[in-house]
């Protein structure tokens, strides 16, 4: 393998994972692709910086999202997403309702990013998803995992999703391509993030109206 594709990009792999959450595909991914540079470097490399380049990619899921969503929008969201953000930045809603997402209150984080930011957002208790729900036109979340019936992210995505199918709120979850994983590494993901205290919790992929990547929308008409 060429020096510029060795260490510089494995610890650039790193430090990009190290900075997200342990239930988190790419973390997975990453060690996999790892394991095949012991066996071939250059193919290693190759699928690293493919990794890399869709995790800097966090508008491309936004970008789909917009053709989905034509006129004015009210938001309801929760917990912190970045790809989320990226798609509420160039949305533009006319109001945001985001769930405070305890354990930790990340909604409060993405709240006060989108007043910055020079929009109307208000954090409401985890309680109060029915409501807010009522008052917006679409749901958006994130996830840290996606397989082929159900998806991993913060504690209170299931009964807000749960929710907005019960008002017949339109729901998407906003995703990379590198947080679909096939169904068995999705499995192993699911056996970690699913134990009892964790602020993670699988939620069914029938509850929304699609998931959206950089690259394709997953369900939806």
């Amino acid at each position: 393998m060429e020096p510029s594709c060795s260490l510089p990009l494995l610890l650039e792999a790193a430090g990009t994972l190290r900075d997200g959450q342990p239930c988190m595909a790419p973390v997975l991914l990453a060690s996999r692709y790892l394991k095949d540079s012991a066996r071939d470097m250059a193919k290693g490399a190759r699928r690293l910086k493919r990794l890399l380049a869709l995790l800097r990619n966090v508008e491309g899921p936004a970008s789909r999202l917009a053709d989905l969503l034509p006129g004015e929008k009210r938001v309801a969201t929760i917990s912190w997403s970045s790809t989320v953000m990226a798609a509420l930045r160039l949305l533009r809603p006319a109001r945001i309702l985001v769930l405070r997402s305890e354990p930790g209150g990340e909604g409060e984080r993405t709240a006060l990013a989108l007043r910055e930011a020079g929009m109307e957002a208000e954090v409401v208790p985890d309680s109060a998803a029915a409501r807010a729900l009522a008052q917006s036109t679409v749901c958006l979340v994130g996830a840290d995992a996606v397989g082929e019936k159900e998806f991993i992210n913060k504690v209170g995505t299931f009964p807000l999703l749960a929710s907005a199918a019960a008002l017949g709120v339109p729901s998407y979850v906003l995703a990379g391509e590198e947080k679909i994983l096939p169904e068995r590494l999705f499995r192993r993901v699911r056996k970690v993030c699913a134990r009892e205290g964790s602020p993670f919790e699988v939620t069914p992929l029938s509850l929304v109206t699609a998931v959206v990547t950089q690259e394709r929308v997953i369900g939806g008409a």
